[in-house]
């Protein structure tokens, strides 16, 4: 088995996607526009950016035989997500979800099933895999696997881009400690460290690791903490339509920007970006580019580092 440029892991879902419309009539059927069925999850979207931008991208889960195992099968081909490292385990079936998207604000809500999903477990991972591997995606659903993979990794050269949405404050402590960037949504960081401000959290989350560290907070952008202090990256303005995934996307192209060789502050330019396009389409991977994309999208309010970056 070849070496990867990234490995994922994390919950593997199937999302269904519906947009209400204006008028809705209940205890009637009622034809819609938006009805989508797409793959999701968090480290599962963010390594579909990095395998549309061109970097051999493999994920790790079971796969079960069943008709959503299948569906996530094809969602992840459709991505250029290689297969070598599913797991195969006939009775597991990845999460579903019911996403609802408000038409007004372009905001999710997730009711969400983990009926016969089966963790992954560390006996199972492919630890010759994880080896020669430059960056790892993982978050917070595949919680021993997790642990064990960022375990195996430690003095190794591979950076570990670690999502956590939720979990016990003990575990989430653990692997933030493990991680060399940490890119926390601020209601978590502030659920870890008991601070409100994006800085004051960012200083406590340095108590507790000495990696890269990043709080995001949607429309408001995300902030990193940085030897000279805190740095802003403001949220692309755009027209949306779907938030969901755009957290997802995020950190897959940070993850990306690491491996183009992209300073900090480029890299979060280009994830907000690539998030912000994100957030056009229904779904978190609809609007996710491939490289040679990149150079037919609106770069005009890019930075020239970027833009200078992206033409390397």
């Amino acid at each position: 088995m070849a070496g990867f440029d990234v490995i994922g892991l994390g919950v593997n879902v199937v999302d269904i996607l519906l947009r209400m419309p204006p008028q809705v009539q209940w205890g009637k059927k009622q034809q819609v526009k938006d009805i989508v069925i797409q793959g999701g999850g968090p480290a599962a979207t963010g390594s579909c950016v990095c395998a549309a931008l061109g970097w051999r991208t493999g994920f790790i889960t079971n796969m079960g035989e069943n008709t959503l195992s299948h569906i996530a099968r094809l969602e992840f081909q459709a991505q250029h997500i290689l297969p070598d490292l599913f797991i195969e385990f006939p009775a597991a079936r990845p999460c579903l979800a019911i996403v609802h998207v408000d038409l007004q604000t372009a905001e999710r809500t997730i009711f969400y099933n983990l009926d016969d999903y089966h963790n992954v477990r560390p006996p199972d991972l492919p630890y010759d895999a994880l080896k020669e591997t430059r960056v790892f995606l993982i978050d917070g659903y595949e919680t021993d696997a997790a642990e064990a993979v960022l375990q195996v990794i430690q003095g190794t050269p591979a950076r570990s881009v670690i999502d956590l949405e939720t979990g016990d404050p003990d575990f989430l402590r653990r692997l933030i400690a493990l991680g060399t960037d940490i890119i926390l949504p601020i209601a978590t960081a502030q659920q870890v460290t008991g601070k409100e401000t994006p800085e004051a959290v960012l200083r406590e989350l340095a108590t507790i690791s000495t990696g890269q560290l990043v709080v995001t907070n949607g429309i408001e952008g995300s902030w990193a903490l940085t030897p000279e202090g805190v740095l802003h990256q403001p949220a692309f303005q755009v027209d949306a339509v779907d938030t969901t995934g755009c957290g997802d996307v995020f950190h897959g192209a940070y993850a990306a920007g690491i491996l183009e060789g992209l300073e900090l502050r480029e890299r979060l330019e280009f994830a907000a970006w690539i998030a912000a396009i994100s957030a056009c389409y229904i779904g978190g991977r609809a609007g996710i580019p491939t490289r040679q994309q990149l150079a037919s999208l609106d770069q005009s309010m890019l930075s020239d580092a970027l833009k200078t970056a992206l033409r390397r």
